[in-house]
């Protein structure tokens, strides 16, 4: 089966420690960020991490961190994406692209209902192949910004670090690392 790497990396895992703990090490962590790398800005149970200004491009990443309470200890769920009004533009004109291939569909099998050529119906294969263009376009950023998702998930491997023999006996147990 054909499978496509995805558009937004994701990965979740248990960290055996209180929410309460985990969450208060990583504000910790956050209000000692290193300077040129990256930096966070946490909200309750969410946290986000961001490549600093001076190395940032429009393909670096930006990490979505979601620390929730969980009966085996701590969940954590992140995503990794392009800065959010980049994700905006892209889901824009993915939603524009539909509506592009939708009206092309409708009017080409007007035409043809009516005894015309369809040549409306050129816009869904177009469309299409903007669309696949654009999957091309954040696959070709993911590569170029893996450098940069490696600082993200580095950092959030230090502040989740309180007892770094732990995290060590979960990356051993298989924990997942982002994909893609």
């Amino acid at each position: 089966m054909l499978r496509f790497a995805p558009m937004r990396p994701r990965r979740s895992f248990v960290v055996a420690r209180p929410h309460d703990t985990v969450l208060e090490t990583v504000r910790a962590a956050v209000g000692r960020a290193d300077a040129g790398r990256c930096h966070g800005v946490m909200s309750g149970n969410h946290l986000e991490l961001l490549i600093d200004a001076a190395e940032r491009h429009f393909w670096s990443p930006w990490l979505s961190v979601d620390i929730l309470p969980s009966d085996d200890g701590t969940r954590i769920k992140c995503r990794y994406g392009p800065h959010p009004s980049l994700w905006t533009a892209i889901a824009s004109l993915y939603a524009f692209l539909a509506f592009v291939a939708l009206s092309g569909a409708v009017y080409g099998g007007t035409q043809a209902l009516l005894g015309h050529s369809p040549t409306g119906l050129i816009a869904v294969p177009a469309a299409l192949c903007l669309a696949f263009g654009l999957y091309i376009g954040s696959q070709i950023g993911q590569r170029l910004g893996a450098d940069q998702m490696q600082i993200l998930d580095d950092f959030l491997e230090r502040a989740l670090a309180d007892h770094p023999g732990e995290r060590n006996a979960e990356r051993a147990a298989g924990v997942p690392r982002a994909t893609g």
